[in-house]
């Protein structure tokens, strides 16, 4: 038995299904058109005419593209002849798109929240039946026929209910119907009267079944007993499939959870106790559910090589979504061990060799964004033996230092460390080990370094004595560019903390001095001792690569006063590769003219940078020198320079991303823009579209639409 969710969700389908008869265009295109078979009707003052000349009900089909159990039942039930054939003989059939006006309209008067929807009007157009989600035929066909006598419709039992009918057979029949309308409230009160008049011999009874199958949870052993002793019985009234669906059911998303996430889920004893259940009830051993909990187990166990021998043998066979899910959490195992990380990668290399090319896109992005292919590999090991290991290999040790509770600490371990970008930084030159602060070794550690503050991450020499020390989270690419800098050799924070001061540090070592201490947490608001250095180092052109050092630890916003002073003196950091240096500047002004364009800083300040710009000594092709001109063009309305700058400028330049991203500044302009001018930006950006570069055609489109 492969399932383990227990009830078919046939409504989760391919997009292979759609709205056939409707008048509105699918999201999905042709290819999913079923063949609807009902005559529908298209506005409800059409339907409640049809319905008083006819003497007949309206059924309403609340339709919205995006939700696939609509799709569904196109598919399965409104495309069956004889289905259709009753439908139309009953019913006036109203299909209401839900995005219209009306059927916005529509969605208020009635009340229509969830999807699939129906309901089911007279010719007044008063609720009758309401039936929320859809089912296979013949059930869907037994739901609708209830709105056709007051005796077995929604309203009509609401009636009969409010006037203190409480009859055995009429609670079942109301709970039936009350099960697919979503008012939770009284489905439960009326369940709650109900099964007490049942004797258990009743629970078996395939009328009773949806009802029984209601009340089933875990916790509730009587139930759960009784349904495992008198199994025959209920395989007998709805059939095999059917009870041990409703027997996994319980505890498939426990065992799921556990399966996927060591923490979360079942308790060892827990999961012991799911595999006694389900083995007495008769679930045989090769069911994905019994197979997830051999996997949970050995999850919970911390045993990962074994995980991963019985992950390799099932989950391949498993449905789509269980097995994407479990091999999804396997990256968050991958600082295990050494031998477990390549496990964890073969396993799913080898799994994108079967998978079709999306599926296979997105093992290889999950591979990705985990850094599987070359995050940092942590040694299991004392860090005694981490330096003794270090100096036998020429190399440093990396100590993060967490706890088991700090956020950031945890986003550095999953999100970080696991990257290839950092891993190829520290994995040659350290021997990486973590080490929890407040357990074992770890209280000691935190005393020796004076670790206060988490995450704090140590580079430290085969002595023991610190390299390097680092303070707080950051994300990936930020932190390769700390760990460049702090493996440095001639960078050393003890050395450099022991100046004392920013004044009694020399000066051809102060930019080291902020950037080393700020990392390690000594200097909290590096700002002052920036504003000081800059301004003594103004004019000593032989330090300005150490402002550049600066620039990339501290100049993340146009504003900051290390970016302003390389800005100022432009021309002396030539020294800097020039692609590096104009990306970084167009990094820092190209978001702050959009804030602007798009009214989200004032005139006055937006004056004041853009006379700094202006000042800027840039080469005259600069994307910089073409924002400045095409935005003060606009601020003139000067339409008929900007048109022409655009098409006689801007179009020849040889670099797609930077046309693209001064094309974009259309989307802006625009809305300030005559009709006619607005007609030439248009005709400019079709014009861009003739033979775009791939990877910009789609902001093209977008563009296009915007203006």
């Amino acid at each position: 038995m492969k399932r383990i969710f227990g009830i078919f969700v046939w409504c989760v389908i391919t997009v292979c299904v759609g709205l056939g008869a409707a008048s509105a265009q699918s999201m999905y295109g042709d290819a999913v058109k079923a063949d609807v078979k009902m005559k529908y009707v298209y506005s409800l003052d059409e339907a409640l005419k049809l319905a008083k000349k006819e003497n007949k009900l309206v059924f309403v089909n609340c339709f919205e593209d995006w939700a696939m159990p609509c799709h569904g039942m196109n598919k399965y039930v409104f495309s069956d002849q004889k289905f259709a054939d009753w439908m139309d003989k009953h019913f006036v059939n109203l299909f209401m798109d839900m995005s219209t006006p009306e059927g916005k309209n529509f969605r208020d008067r009635y009340q229509i929240k969830f999807m699939a929807h129906y309901v089911v009007l007279d010719a007044e157009g008063n609720l009758v039946h309401r039936i929320v989600g859809g089912a296979r035929l013949p059930e869907f066909q037994e739901k609708v026929a209830c709105a056709l006598s007051p005796e077995t419709s929604l309203v009509g039992m609401n009636a009969a209910y409010d006037k203190g009918e409480r009859g055995k057979d009429f609670l079942r029949r109301y709970a039936w119907v009350l099960s697919t309308t979503n008012d939770g409230d009284r489905y439960k009160a009326v369940l709650d009267e109900y099964f007490p008049m049942l004797s258990s011999a009743e629970w078996s009874e395939a009328g009773n079944w949806f009802v029984f199958s209601e009340r089933l949870n875990p916790k509730d052993t009587v139930l759960v007993d009784y349904l495992i002793e008198h199994k025959a019985d209920f395989v007998k009234s709805v059939g095999l499939e059917t009870v041990d669906a409703a027997i996994m059911g319980l505890y498939s998303m426990p065992v799921y959870l556990s399966a996927v996430d060591g923490k979360g889920g079942l308790s060892l004893d827990g999961l012991k106790s799911v595999r006694e259940t389900l083995k007495k009830a008769g679930i045989p051993d090769d069911s994905e559910l019994l197979r997830l909990v051999s996997i949970a187990e050995k999850r919970r166990q911390g045993d990962i090589l074994g995980m991963m021998e019985l992950v390799e043998r099932y989950v391949p066979s498993m449905d789509v979504r269980i097995a994407r899910g479990v091999d999804a959490s396997l990256t968050s195992l991958i600082d295990k061990g050494k031998v477990e990380r390549q496990r964890i990668f073969d396993y799913l290399q080898g799994r994108m060799a079967g998978l079709d090319k999306q599926a296979a896109n997105e093992y290889r992005a999950l591979l990705l964004e985990a850094g599987i292919e070359g995050g940092m590999i942590f040694e299991d090991i004392s860090l005694a033996d981490a330096l003794k290991m270090a100096g036998e290999q020429g190399k440093y040790v990396f100590l993060d230092c967490y706890t088991s509770w700090c956020g950031p600490c945890k986003m550095m371990s999953n999100s970080v460390f696991v990257r290839k970008i950092v891993g190829d930084v520290f994995n040659p030159a350290c021997v990486n080990i973590k080490i929890d602060m407040e357990k074992g070794e770890g209280l000691e550690i935190a005393k020796k370094y004076g670790v206060i503050a988490y995450p704090t991450m140590l580079i430290l020499r085969p002595d023991g004595s610190v390299k390097y020390r680092m303070q707080g989270g950051t994300e990936a690419s930020h932190f390769a560019d700390k760990g460049r800098y702090a493996l440095s050799p001639e960078i050393a924070y003890d050395t450099l903390k022991a100046y004392g001061s920013l004044s009694a540090c020399p000066l051809a070592r102060r930019a080291d001095y902020i950037i080393a201490l700020s990392d390690a947490g000594d200097i909290h608001s590096p700002q002052e001792s920036i504003a000081a250095y800059l301004k003594e180092v103004e004019g000593d052109k032989a330090l300005y690569p150490e402002v550049w050092k600066l620039c990339g630890h501290f100049s993340d916003t146009y504003e900051n006063p290390v970016f302003q002073f390389i800005l100022k003196h432009w021309r002396d950091f030539s020294f800097v590769d020039r692609t590096e240096l104009e990306s970084k500047a167009e990094r820092l002004i190209f978001p702050r003219y959009l804030e602007f364009l798009a009214g989200g800083m004032p005139q006055a300040e937006f004056d004041e940078m853009r006379r700094l710009v202006r000042s800027v000594d840039f080469r005259k092709d600069y994307s910089i020198v073409y924002l400045n001109r095409l935005t003060t063009l606009w601020l003139e309305k000067n339409w008929k320079s900007l048109m022409e700058f655009y098409n006689e400028e801007v179009f020849e330049l040889p670099d797609a991303k930077v046309r693209l991203n001064l094309d974009v500044l259309l989307r802006y302009f625009a809305k300030e823009a005559p009709d006619d001018v607005k007609e030439q930006m248009r005709a400019y950006v079709e014009k861009c579209l003739q033979n775009p570069d791939p990877k910009a055609e789609n902001g093209y489109k977008n563009l296009l639409k915007s203006i």
